[in-house]
Parts: C-alpha cells; sequence; structure tokens
C-alpha cells in the first residue's frame, strides 16, 4: 500500500542506542472501508546487534505515536544490512487514517540502525508517507515519552506497509447471496440424482 524502501539512503538512527525507539508516520487513503494489514517491512542497515529488536504499529495520538496496536513478527536480532519484514496477525486499519510503524528494543536489547531516506516525497502506492514531522523517538518508558529526533527533517524512516482492502458491504452481500444460490441449486441436483 505504501513504500519508500527505494529510496537514497541519507542517514541512520540508531534503534536501542541509549535505549531510543523510533517511529515513522503513513496515512491510509478512503479507497475501502477498512485495510487488513499483512505485513510491514524495514530497511536497516549493518547492526551490532543484541537481540530483543521489535516492530510495532501504533495509533497515532496528535501528531505522535499513541496505543501500541500491535507487535508484529520477525526477526529480533537483524544484524546485517537488508529489508526486514515483519508479520502482523491481521489487524484493522481505518481509512483516512494516521499509523505510525515504530522500531525498538526491549529491556535488554542490542542496538539496531534503521536507515532514513534521503528524499521527501520518494514514495510508491496509494498511502502516503509525510515528508515532516515524521522522525519520533523515545526513551524507556515503553513508548510513552515521544519527542522528535535529531533528524526530523522531512526524510522519513525507511520501510512498507502489506494490507489488503476489505470489501464494500455491498460486495460481501453480492458474494454470500451468490453462494446460498449456489449451494441451493447443487442440493436441489443432488436430490434429484438420488
Amino acid at each position: 500500500m505504501v513504500s519508500n524502501l527505494d529510496d537514497n539512503v541519507a542517514v541512520f538512527f540508531s534503534v536501542g542506542a541509549n535505549d531510543y525507539w523510533a517511529g515513522s508516520r503513513f496515512i491510509t487513503d478512503g479507497s475501502s472501508p477498512g485495510f487488513t494489514l499483512q505485513s510491514i517491512t524495514v530497511g536497516l542497515a549493518n547492526a551490532e546487534g543484541g537481540g530483543g529488536f521489535f516492530v510495532a504499529i501504533f495509533s497515532d495520538a496528535g501528531g505522535q505515536p499513541g496505543i501500541a496496536l500491535e507487535t508484529l513478527s520477525g526477526s529480533e536480532d537483524p544484524l546485517s544490512e537488508g529489508d526486514y519484514e515483519y508479520a502482523s496477525s491481521g489487524i484493522s486499519l481505518a481509512p483516512n487514517s494516521s499509523y505510525w510503524v515504530v522500531a525498538g528494543i526491549q529491556e535488554t536489547g542490542g542496538t539496531f540502525n534503521w536507515k532514513a531516506g534521503g528524499s521527501q516525497f520518494s514514495f510508491t502506492g496509494p498511502w502516503t508517507i509525510p515528508s515532516n514531522d515524521t522522525y519520533i523517538t523515545s526513551f524507556p518508558e515503553g513508548g510513552s515519552t515521544w519527542n522528535t529526533s535529531f533528524n526530523n527533517d522531512g526524510f522519513p524512516f525507511l520501510f512498507s506497509v502489506s494490507a489488503v482492502a476489505v470489501p464494500e458491504p455491498s460486495t460481501t452481500a453480492f458474494l454470500s447471496g451468490g453462494i446460498s444460490v449456489l449451494m441451493i441449486v447443487l442440493k436441489h441436483r443432488f436430490r434429484r440424482r438420488k
């Protein structure tokens, strides 16, 4: 639905150093009554590691991360440079809404490097990655204290979001009705053969 993973790398942020977490915001579009999150992929540089790395999705609270909605499944020790995918259990995302991709470490984690892009508006897909106020860092209170980061200059962290649109209610009703009619027809044919 949105990606800036192909952007040039300007800098990276050390998630876990001094217990910092980091986040970048994305905004869904209004093309569907809702969406089901499949996965989030983050672009990481080589790291010292040490375990405890996580990627989560947070709600928006007035332009900063709000409540943790889900911690996704994926590598807890991504050492080598690359794009790392983190799978969702399939939580729902609302249309025309802001959410935050947050990377952090558990209490005893190491240090990992999340790449930041070099272009303000370099993203693909129908959703949006805003160019400003996208770099947020947290102290170790579990994401309760957020501040703009050192490079909050309009170059978001590199990530992509994969999701599927929830069908319109009329489409779902039409499909359900069609399946019901098909089942009735098949049932009658089966009875005739007996």
